[in-house]
């Protein structure tokens, strides 16, 4: 109570308020940082503290819906069923015609950086833009209202969009798939189509009328969250991640920036009949260099390759599908910031998990990725830390590794050389095929003195260590089966 601050210390004052709840101000900043300069935040954490922050989601029932799609759409006799997502209601809508989803927003979402009811719907209005940009083959067609609109006002800031259902399965279900390896070369091929139709997109400034807690660029920002982190490997882990992504972000400020998706995640790309690949859910939409983009979707795309080696090869895959693919292939300094981009991404991922979970402990969709987030950061650090070694012996960049240049190619980096002797690895005459379809190519583009029988020596030196680790397991548990053999005898 303010009647009684004048008998407290600032530090009692302030500590007691981070014991009390993890939603305020003191509790976002976390222990030690109050504790460092107690002062400094006595007034704000006060004024804080009259409010509870609460995280919550727009909602809306299925009365609400079915009046919405009558009174803007002229829909009627339709079936719903709702869609999962983070800080929107999202219904199934199917008729006897069609299917199609059906957006119900609010302003303020935490997801639109928590922007005006104004900026809300410019920013509705320029996701279905974007979508009618990147055209029918990879996104949803908007169905616009009875008046014409994009997007439908329900009263001063709550807002409704229509648009077609897309038949198709997310990414995240074809982990295992035995195609793995020709969808790997999808996403690249994706990747490069949707950046390079959105490259002169304009979003008339909205991206910077509304910052994004997602944006990549803010990773830094969840530092707040370290404490709510109890694993102190992970609390290590994750701050090795945010520290060494600063010197990646300083050199994203010279790349030219466009208008990108910014959550090409597994469950927002969809596996068509086909086999070609489209996506949903523009809300993270934003102006940053592509290679955000890309690293964006790599952070979730290789949630689940099983070992360190194969992670750098299916990386390599991708990358390869996208420079044949792109004409502007990726340079130096993109290369260089990609694998740092990728783990910052997924820090973001299990610390905003963590602090939304402090806030809805029950609604486990809030952390749907932050286990294989943790596992890929721990794999992503291990392939840094071995370049870093290698860097350090006078050997070849990062760049080099991830997509080195033969001699006959001139024009374009190739990794059509990689190991291709693992199991599940691509077979030489597949990544050939797609060289030879794109560039033209001849097969005997191979660099001197490399077959395809030879192993890449990074991969051997990733798998060399993995094989220590398992060697010093082993080793621990046949000891300790040999002392409780002799404490029982």
């Amino acid at each position: 109570k303010k009647k009684d601050l004048s008998r407290l210390s600032d530090e009692t004052l302030i500590y007691s308020m981070w014991i009390s709840t993890q939603t305020t101000y003191a509790g976002r900043l976390g222990k030690e940082a109050i504790l460092s300069k107690p002062s400094l935040w006595l007034h704000r954490c006060c004024e804080d503290n009259e409010e509870k922050e609460e995280y919550s989601r727009c909602t809306s029932n299925q009365a609400e819906a079915l009046r919405i799609l009558v009174e803007e759409w002229n829909l009627q006799n339709v079936q719903l069923s709702a869609l999962p997502s983070y800080d929107d209601s999202n219904w199934k809508v199917v008729t006897n015609e069609a299917i199609y989803v059906l957006k119900i927003a609010s302003a303020g979402a935490e997801c639109r950086g928590k922007c005006d009811a104004q900026t809300t719907i410019l920013a509705l209005d320029c996701e279905g833009k974007i979508m009618e940009k990147l055209g029918p083959e990879l996104a949803p067609r908007v169905i616009k209202t009875k008046n014409g609109q994009i997007t439908a006002r329900l009263g001063d800031s709550r807002f409704a969009r229509l648009s077609s259902w897309i038949q198709g399965e997310t990414f995240s279900k074809f982990r295992n798939s035995p195609d793995r390896q020709s969808l790997l070369t999808n996403v690249g091929v994706l990747l490069a189509q949707v950046l390079s139709k959105l490259e002169d997109f304009d979003d008339f400034g909205i991206s910077s009328a509304r910052p994004l807690s997602w944006d990549l660029r803010n990773a830094t920002s969840v530092s707040s969250y370290l404490s709510l982190v109890k694993d102190i490997h992970q609390q290590q882990l994750a701050r090795k991640c945010l520290a060494r992504v600063q010197p990646a972000l300083e050199k994203l400020k010279d790349l030219p920036s466009q208008v990108i998706h910014g959550d090409l995640n597994d469950e927002n790309l969809l596996v068509l009949p086909d086999g070609t690949l489209g996506l949903i859910d523009f809300g993270d939409f934003c102006r940053a260099p592509r290679i955000v983009e890309i690293a964006i979707c790599l952070a979730y795309i290789l949630f689940f390759s099983p070992e360190n080696d194969q992670v750098f090869t299916e990386l390599r895959t991708i990358l390869l599908a996208f420079n044949n693919k792109s004409s502007k292939p990726l340079n130096e300094t993109e290369l260089e910031v990609l694998l740092p981009l990728i783990a910052a991404r997924n820090c973001q991922t299990v610390l905003t998990a963590q602090y939304r979970l402090s806030l809805t402990p029950h609604d486990s969709y809030v952390a749907i990725s932050a286990e294989p987030a943790w596992r890929l950061m721990a794999k992503i650090d291990t392939i840094i830390s071995t370049f870093s070694s290698q860097k350090s012996n006078g050997q070849s960049s990062i760049s080099s590794y991830l997509l080195p240049t033969s001699p006959q190619q001139n024009t374009r980096r190739d990794f059509s050389y990689i190991d291709t002797n693992k199991p599940n690895g691509p077979s030489s005459s597949s990544q050939r095929s797609i060289a030879v379809e794109e560039k033209g190519e001849k097969n005997d583009a191979m660099p001197p003195g490399k077959n395809h029988s030879n192993k890449d020596p990074l991969l051997l030196k990733l798998g060399a260590s993995a094989a220590v680790a398992t060697a010093g397991l082993l080793v621990t548990i046949f000891l300790s089966r040999r002392r409780g053999g002799s404490r029982a005898s």
